[in-house]
């Protein structure tokens, strides 16, 4: 959400002429992605599934993971910024951030603390 309008990062983007015909779920994955984000355990199980071999955009994922985490992490008004570091535009990072597959999403835990010693 932003600070001083209570907006989402979508809310604030529908209305821009680029955003005219980016899907809804291509903003359903901006809004909720940096929501479940946030929670420090959905993101280690974020990044397990969509590095999951089974993952069809893993590769997509694995080559772009900097920008996809810098869009999740960024503060709704500096959306602009993380793209333009990436030389990427809105609509297209959007569009980078994977979807989470329902049938093996079960499987796609964090790595436990004791694993990762």
């Amino acid at each position: 959400m932003h600070m001083r309008s209570g907006l989402t990062a979508s809310e604030l983007l529908r209305d821009r002429p680029e955003m005219k015909y980016l899907p809804l779920d291509d903003f359903a994955r901006l809004d909720y992605g940096r929501l479940l984000w946030k929670n420090p355990q959905t993101r280690a199980r974020l990044i397990a599934h969509w590095s999951d071999e089974r993952h069809p955009y893993r590769e997509r994922f694995v080559a772009r993971r900097g920008l996809v985490e810098a869009l999740l992490n960024a503060p709704t008004d500096g959306l602009d910024a993380v793209v333009a570091n990436h030389q990427s535009s809105i609509r297209a990072a959007i569009r980078e951030i994977p979807p989470v597959f329902g049938h093996f999403w079960p499987d796609s835990k964090a790595p436990d603390s004791s694993e990762r010693e």
